[in-house]
């Protein structure tokens, strides 16, 4: 843990590029990475599992979307991303990342339940990285599970990185000396978390009770706003060139 945090460090001081370039580099072989678990276990994944569909109404899927989909509106980060870009990324850019974020998300989901079904899956802490204890290669290969730890870190990294340097750059702090002790003192506060907080049983009962709901209502009110904001922006736009 404090290797890591030191890494993560270190790419928050050094900036943003930094942790961009880190993201090109170690993202595609996590992409790569989950290709290869979702083949390698075609032969142990049993698709009847997935029906009959709402077999039990509409009320377990309205009951699980605030856990599903505060995942992907995370895509709102790009708001914080954006002033760091040499130009503005495309609308048919931030669809691919959306579906991507979608994608993400479903795939290690239907994987476990194909895999181990609904109800074990559910039980399990972290599906999604049991499923490379059940890959095999051939007869003599069973061990993959190392794969694993490696798209663990990898994420990790990058958001942990992301969110150190995101958490000192909306103070707006110019000089270099208070910069680090901020992101020293950042990374020290997530430290002492880790040390001290909460059990992964109790985080998770945290993070499903309270911040998911909670984190998907906030980011889907303000994505609201936002396009609220940007379709009168638009139109008022339209109307003085129409004046013009």
């Amino acid at each position: 843990t404090i290797v890591l945090l030191l890494l993560c460090l270190y790419a928050a001081i050094k900036g943003f590029k930094p942790i961009a370039v880190s993201a090109g580099l170690l993202l595609p072989f996590v992409v790569l990475l989950g290709f290869f678990i979702m083949t390698v276990n075609f032969q142990s994944k049993d698709y009847s599992q997935l029906l009959p569909v709402l077999s039990k109404g509409w009320a377990p899927v309205f009951h699980g979307l605030a856990n599903s989909c505060a995942g992907s509106f995370e895509i709102i980060m790009y708001l914080f991303i954006q002033p760091k870009l040499a130009k503005p990324a495309k609308a048919w850019q931030l669809y691919v990342l959306a579906l991507a974020l979608i994608g993400l998300t479903m795939g290690p989901l239907i994987g476990a339940i194909t895999i181990f079904d609904p109800f074990e899956a559910s039980r399990q802490l972290y599906p999604a990285y049991e499923e490379w204890r059940v890959a095999t290669i051939g007869r003599y290969i069973a061990q993959t599970d190392f794969f694993s730890i490696y798209q663990w870190l990898s994420g990790a990294f990058i958001r942990i990185a992301l969110a150190l340097y995101f958490m000192v750059d909306i103070w707006n702090i110019k000089q270099k000396i208070p910069r680090i002790v901020a992101y020293v003192t950042a990374a020290g506060l997530v430290l002492l978390i880790c040390l001290f907080g909460p059990n992964d049983i109790n985080f998770l009962k945290f993070l499903k009770n309270l911040y998911f709901p909670f984190s998907a209502a906030f980011l889907g009110a303000l994505a609201l706003v936002l396009f609220v904001l940007a379709l009168i922006s638009s139109r008022k736009k339209g109307r003085e060139h129409h004046e013009i």
